[in-house]
């Protein structure tokens, strides 16, 4: 009856969903499978931090966010491989303006701690329960409907 082909439509939506989203999931896969093969060049971590909160403006239109952006002088020159780490960054910003909605505070500092460039990046969000604490770097770990699981994953190997 017609209480079936609403059904079929419900589920054909769905999986529809479901395709859509693995093909994302591959195509980020197949973005992380290019660090593998990265290439590490001296650059100054500041200018990574100053790039990324550029490409990340978007995220701010329309909110009520303050970025607090503290940098340590000179700065510090680390191998890296700019652009993916980079790309880790904006995952990351985008990630806590997630967590903090339409309001919040971003706060972004690099250092030295002995020989290394420390990079933090906190914001007043919503946080993440204990439990999923110890899966967040895993691969396809989301608490969200639209991700592939991967930002943190792909982050971490670039650090």
């Amino acid at each position: 009856g017609n209480g079936d082909e609403e059904k079929t439509k419900k589920y054909a939506a769905a999986i529809l969903k479901c395709v859509n989203r693995l093909e994302r999931m591959i195509e980020r896969f197949d973005d992380y499978k290019g660090i593998l093969s990265s290439k590490l060049r001296p650059g100054e971590i500041n200018r990574v931090i100053e790039d990324a909160l550029r490409d990340a403006a978007f995220l701010f239109e329309e909110r009520d966010i303050e970025v607090k952006v503290s940098c340590v002088t000179p700065s510090p020159v680390v191998n890296m491989d700019y652009i993916n780490l980079k790309t880790a960054i904006v995952n990351i910003i985008q990630n806590s303006v997630e967590a903090m909605g339409d309001k919040g505070i971003l706060e972004i500092t690099t250092s030295l701690d002995d020989d290394k460039a420390v990079v933090e990046i906190k914001d007043n969000g919503v946080g993440i329960e204990p439990d999923e604490q110890k899966k967040v770097f895993h691969p396809f770990q989301t608490s969200r409907l639209e991700g592939a699981g991967l930002g943190l994953k792909i982050g971490r190997a670039h650090v």
